[in-house]
């Protein structure tokens, strides 16, 4: 599982391997489009997510102002397999439970 998005209280979106080690964004397969375009379309409501699924991937993604306050900054989840909701939350959990931990907001499907 990897996590897109801002690490450590640092501004800025990265794609991460769990314990915080950045990784390269082409890993997986949505490349670059990861950043704002795998999240809920319409009005950005921190926690309102999205599943997506790609060449065998799975992605739940969300708007997320934690840690950047800039419009469009936006956290998201990815793992190799076709997952669901539940499923993707429980991995995110476990995994990053630092990350997991910081959302004051509840995540749920947009």
């Amino acid at each position: 599982m990897f996590y897109f998005g801002c690490w450590n209280g640092l501004r800025g979106h990265y794609l991460h391997k769990a314990r915080g080690f950045e990784v390269s964004i082409e890993r997986t397969p949505w490349g670059r489009s990861i950043d704002g375009m795998l999240a809920p379309a319409g009005p950005r409501v921190q926690g309102l997510a999205t599943l997506a699924h790609k060449g065998g991937w799975t992605a739940l993604a969300f708007w997320d102002n934690t840690v950047d306050q800039r419009p469009g900054s936006n956290s998201a989840f990815l793992v190799e397999g076709i997952k669901t909701f539940d499923e993707m939350v429980a991995m995110a959990k476990e995994t990053f439970p630092e990350v997991w931990g910081r959302f004051p907001f509840k995540i749920q499907p947009a």
